[in-house]
């Protein structure tokens, strides 16, 4: 990697996560640069929520290091790691269901320290882009499970992060929704600048908008590609092999 690329990746080197005597993940390593949008599968218990908890700060890892722009961010808190310009979106969704769409977003924004004023100019900018003005002053907790989905993304969208970690965002959708996402989560690189770690089950979605995947099985990297080298690969088909999501993911 050359020195001058340093400073725009995001570095995961040799992370291992141990609970007790067990290791939840053993030794990843992968780098990602903004405007990338690179795929983390793996089976249930592969360690991804775990690398992503890593990245995010809400888990420090038991060795290895995570790099921002060359910076050690261990230690590092989650709101320290958001104004340094690493979002997520979690599974679960955690709107706050008696907010309003634009409250919920403002309110990530309010978080990060901007004013009131400063933080509607970019709560205004996001509902427009992502075509949800028409939901602004509805209740998060009236929302369809899919547009609930997108009100997530606004939220780590908004202020504008270098990586964005987008936590099974098709989970519950339908083929055509999971469409509709595929193409949002394909543009964003141009229109946010961001890179993308897409984390998902949904392997039509990932070979249709990730450059890159890497693979994790039992917290170890399996494999790391193209889709088509992904695809191809024997060893990854093994890990999904009799998996609950062998056939909806099948390579």
């Amino acid at each position: 990697m050359r020195t001058t690329d340093r400073a725009r990746v995001l570095e995961i080197d040799r992370v291992s996560v141990r609970f007790g005597g067990i290791a939840a993940l053993a030794d990843v390593s992968f780098h990602m640069a903004p405007g990338e949008v690179r795929g983390l599968v793996g089976p249930n218990g592969a360690g991804k929520t775990t690398l992503v908890n890593c990245l995010s700060g809400y888990q420090r890892p038991s060795a290895g290091a995570i790099r921002l722009g060359g910076a050690d961010t261990a230690g590092w808190s989650p709101s320290r790691l958001r104004r340094a310009g690493i979002a997520r979106t979690f599974q679960a969704g955690r709107l706050f269901a008696g907010l309003t769409v634009a409250e919920n977003v403002e309110a990530g924004l309010l978080g990060l320290g901007l004013g009131r004023r400063e933080a509607a100019s970019h709560v205004q900018a996001m509902l427009r882009l992502l075509d949800l003005v028409p939901q602004a002053g509805r209740l998060a907790g009236t929302l369809p499970y899919t547009a609930a989905r997108i009100v997530s993304l606004a939220r780590a969208l908004v202020h504008s992060p270098a990586f964005v970690l987008l936590d099974e965002p098709a989970a519950g959708m339908s083929d055509a929704e999971s469409g509709q996402l595929a193409d949002l989560i394909a543009s964003l690189p141009s229109r946010f600048g961001c890179g993308v770690l897409l984390i998902e089950h949904n392997m039509t979605l990932v070979n249709a908008v990730c450059e890159r995947i890497h693979v994790l099985d039992g917290g170890r990297t399996l494999a790391d590609g193209t889709p088509a080298d992904i695809r191809a690969n024997p060893a990854v088909a093994a890990a999904y092999l009799g998996s609950e999501e062998a056939a909806p993911c099948s390579m």
